[in-house]
């Protein structure tokens, strides 16, 4: 298949989007949907279906990703706290070398276990948690709009099942009303 010339020097959004849009209807026999059929998925979304999907749709957390610059690169630290060492020396490449977050990460010759990796990653959110600045200002806010968050989601779920318990209550207290007067008018 033939590729549209793509120009070496930087294009504006407009013309970016544009580009690609030409390409992805001269690419039509691909699933757009798929990660990797098209430059433009080379990176796969994350899921809709995952209990925190709604978390970056909140305005709280734009508020906080603006006041707080470095909180996305704090969370990627924990989150790759939790990745098998892939390197010769035990560690973890793509982890970021931030100073006091990975201390408490032993290096250690057992093999690697997904409980291992999520003990790194509260280890690494604890040292960021507890130490001073803004770092730790920026983690305590976010785990506090994670736990408004779920239980938001919690309130949510509930809430149909309290309305249908609370209608068969009604219901059955209404019955009852209702069998009593009869049972006085006879």
């Amino acid at each position: 298949m033939w590729r549209l010339h793509e120009p070496v020097q930087p294009q504006s959004a407009a013309a970016v989007s544009s580009t690609q849009t030409k390409e992805s209807e001269n690419t039509g026999s691909q699933d757009e949907g798929e990660p990797g059929t098209h430059p433009a998925h080379d990176v796969t979304p994350p899921s809709s279906a995952g209990p925190y999907s709604g978390l970056a749709d909140l305005p709280e957390y734009q508020m906080l990703m603006k006041r707080y610059p470095r909180l996305p690169t704090l969370l990627w630290g924990i989150a790759t706290a939790t990745d098998p060492p892939t390197g010769d020396d035990g560690s973890n490449p793509k982890q970021p070398k931030f100073p006091k977050l990975n201390n408490g990460i032993k290096k250690s010759k057992e093999p690697w276990t997904q409980e291992k990796g999520v003990q790194n990653a509260v280890q690494v959110l604890r040292e960021t948690r507890n130490s001073p600045g803004d770092d730790s200002d920026a983690i305590r806010e976010f785990c506090e709009l994670v736990r408004l968050f779920k239980a938001r989601k919690e309130e949510e779920a509930a809430a149909p099942v309290f309305r249908k318990k609370f209608a068969k209550e009604s219901a059955d207290a209404i019955g009852e009303l209702l069998r009593n007067e009869k049972s006085k008018a006879l």
